[in-house]
């Protein structure tokens, strides 16, 4: 029969894979340098970075409309003329290179919650981004105002109800039509 006089305790088994407060800060210490020294490098990398890259600035309008008025802003229909007027296409350009330069330029998008498209433009000064935007909005406007028709003086009310004029684009005359048949005959 074996005794056992000495009394039995748990020793739990000694982990070394625990890392104390001292041996970080032993770490820290020995890689100051790079710690210190690696932002301020990478700040002067992107500080000279910023002053390589030419500036660009942007003006912004906002316009209220529908999703189609900003698609329609990056169309051959405004951008051509704006093209054409501001001289943008290089001598050795085509319109459509032009065109291609310009979309990279111009952006329009459209909010759906406020019903606002914004249109940006972007350019090397701010006074060429605003002479820019303002050309795109005049062209932007005037490709999308009605088109005015010829329509006859004088227009009947079965042709003005029924719909059986061609054109409806110059609604104005059309009422000043109606306006003048019914001074007439009335």
């Amino acid at each position: 029969m074996i005794s056992n006089d000495t009394p039995s305790v748990y020793t739990a088994p000694v982990d070394t894979d625990e890392i104390s407060l001292l041996d970080l800060l032993i770490v820290v210490v020995e890689n100051l340098r790079l710690l210190v020294l690696g932002p301020i490098v990478a700040g002067l990398v992107a500080l000279g970075v910023s002053f390589a890259l030419p500036r660009t600035y942007e003006s912004t309008a906002l316009l209220k409309g529908k999703a189609q008025e900003a698609s329609l802003i990056t169309t051959p229909a405004v951008l051509d003329p704006v093209i054409q007027q501001l001289k943008l296409a290089e001598a050795d350009e085509s319109l459509d290179e032009a065109r291609k330069r310009l979309r990279r330029d111009v952006k329009a998008t459209f909010n759906a919650k406020d019903n606002l498209v914004t249109v940006t433009a972007k350019a090397r000064s701010p006074e060429h981004a605003q002479v820019l935007l303002h050309a795109i909005a005049k062209s932007y406007f005037g490709q999308s105002k009605p088109r005015a028709c010829v329509f006859p003086s004088k227009i009947t009310p079965e042709q003005f109800f029924t719909g059986s004029i061609q054109g409806w684009a110059g609604a104005w005359e059309v009422g000043r039509g109606l306006r003048e048949y019914q001074q007439t005959d009335g």
